[in-house]
């Protein structure tokens, strides 16, 4: 257990997400909390239950809830927040606490921006960054130099009246884009830029449309949280599904709430 005076403003608070840099420094998030740093020299004093000192970054809200941390390859690490979509500047990863950032939100008047404000989930790739909102799938082009190149805005269903709730973003092992909107059930992107969606109308097996967490096995199965389990091949369609009646503890898996071990263990 960690002690609260090294937790500092983040004792007591929901802690949403963490982040371990290539240096092995700790960046932590949490509600209404914002983001600050472990250094990687205080990591092991951390994971003990030793003293350590968490780094803030000043330049971004402290009253920010944080729901995913990542970085691209030209080293700016990108928050996604329930206000917005921060961008470091370079630097960030090694001086962390001089950062600046940039925020990015929805403008009502250039669909060339975010489709909303609160930004559920981030997967950021070498040139693409895809932005999962409360209104939709976004994608962020980078050019050469690491600048924003376009922004689009991504319907999973053209006709729909309003963006769908994203609530993850799965890049799978054989390439395939996979994403969750809330009620709609999970979809992949097809090579002409659609979407194909599996719901409980082709797939009546599932236990609902509402997945809210994603991990892929060695096998290339996805494992999807939301009531209960539900393992489902996309190779040949096959589905299995457990909850409580099973053994399982709750029905209730929530977004953010999975790992997965180097050893092919997984935790929901």
């Amino acid at each position: 257990r960690i002690s609260g005076s090294s937790l500092g403003r983040f004792s007591g608070k929901t802690v949403s997400a963490f982040w371990q840099a290539p240096d092995g420094a700790i960046w932590v998030g949490a509600w209404d909390c914002g983001t600050a740093v472990i250094p990687s020299s205080g990591v092991d004093n951390a994971a003990s239950g030793g003293a350590f000192r968490m780094m803030p970054l000043n330049a971004l809200p402290q009253t920010a809830s944080v729901y995913k941390i990542a970085a691209d390859s030209f080293g700016r690490v990108w928050i996604a927040t329930g206000d917005g979509l921060y961008r470091s500047s370079g630097g960030a990863l090694t001086a962390p606490s001089s950062a600046s950032w940039t925020c990015l939100r929805r403008d009502t008047s250039n669909p060339a921006s975010l489709s909303d404000d609160c930004i559920t989930n981030i997967l950021v790739e070498e040139r693409d960054v895809w932005v999962g909102s409360r209104s939709g799938l976004n994608r962020i082009t980078l050019g050469d130099d690491g600048e924003i190149e376009d922004i689009v805005r991504l319907s999973i269903r053209p006709d729909a009246a309003s963006g769908e709730f994203i609530s993850f973003i799965h890049r799978s092992a054989d390439g395939s884009l996979w994403v969750s909107a809330l009620g709609l059930g999970l979809c992949r992107m097809e090579a002409d830029g659609s979407f194909r969606i599996f719901n409980r109308t082709v797939c009546p097996e599932f236990p609902n449309n509402e997945f809210e967490s994603v991990l892929e096995d060695r096998q290339g199965n996805l494992w999807l949280g939301g009531f209960g389990l539900v393992r489902f091949s996309p190779g040949t369609g096959s589905i299995a599904c457990w909850s409580r009646r099973d053994g399982l503890q709750s029905n209730a898996f929530k977004m953010y709430d999975a790992v997965s071990f180097g050893d092919g263990r997984m935790a929901f």
